[in-house]
């Protein structure tokens, strides 16, 4: 029962993505935190057409999330402009 509730709190905070490396071309799964890519989503919104580095400085160390999260900056710039789009 406590991996099952456990389990349900790292689905609400976490999702996991598969991608495709542009420069080796392998696949690989990284985990995104929902609470970053929601700064991430805020900042665009704010900041149209900033860049990922940017937004990065910007956002990183101003939470209570580990700063290093912030490290796949490219990722979450991505997911949040599609997720801009869609609104």
């Amino acid at each position: 029962m406590k991996e099952k509730r456990l389990l349900q709190f790292w689905m609400k905070c976490h999702f996991v993505i598969e991608f495709l490396s542009e420069r080796s071309g392998k696949r690989g799964i990284r985990l995104i935190s929902k609470s970053i890519l929601e700064e991430f989503v805020n900042y665009y919104v704010a900041n149209p057409g900033e860049l990922s580095r940017n937004a990065r400085i910007a956002l990183s160390g101003k939470t209570i999330n580990d700063k290093y999260e912030y490290g796949y900056d490219s990722t979450f710039s991505n997911l949040a402009k599609i997720v801009i789009r869609r609104k």
